[in-house]
């Protein structure tokens, strides 16, 4: 059975990186950046979710008229906080854990854990993501990685 798109979100409390994925490479990117009070980010990020959800629905579709499956949407998850983490921004975690709720309210969310994605070597990369190791950019790197990853969770399973 063909391998479906995945939808892969770096949620950020100012920058949510968006992607979709699939084993022949990336489809499309979003970066999204906060200028706008919390409320409204979130809903810019459900519908660029659903923007990108959507496309991905459009290849599944455009591949194989009879298949009627959804993507995967993976979301990048939080570690909770821990003394061992020293000081944290706990407004930008709260930030972070709206964002994640806005998008699992709204879909069924496969959730991966945090663990350096968006970190390696630019060649790791589609050349439309490649950048400097910090900014922006590595939002959407990471969107990346977490997509990646939940391929990875999907095999394991469908190995079982």
């Amino acid at each position: 059975m063909r391998e479906l798109p995945i939808v892969g979100v770096d949620p950020g409390g100012k920058h949510t990186g968006i992607v979709v994925r699939t084993p022949e490479g990336l489809h499309r990117w979003t970066l999204i950046t906060r200028t706008s009070p919390l409320d409204w980010y979130l809903g810019e990020i459900v519908d660029a979710v659903t923007e990108s959800r959507d496309f991905a629905r459009n290849l599944i579709l455009l591949d194989n008229h009879t298949d009627f499956r959804l993507p995967t949407l993976a979301v990048e998850d939080l570690n909770p906080p821990a003394p061992q983490m020293g000081i944290i921004s706990v407004r930008a975690l709260l930030d972070t854990a709206q964002v994640i709720g806005a998008i699992a309210g709204r879909y069924v969310i496969t959730r991966i854990p945090p663990g350096g994605h968006g970190s390696a070597p630019n060649a790791a990369y589609p050349e439309a993501l490649q950048g400097p190791p910090t900014g922006k950019m590595r939002h959407v790197r990471s969107s990346w990685d977490i997509a990646g990853a939940a391929r990875t969770l999907i095999r394991q399973e469908a190995a079982r």
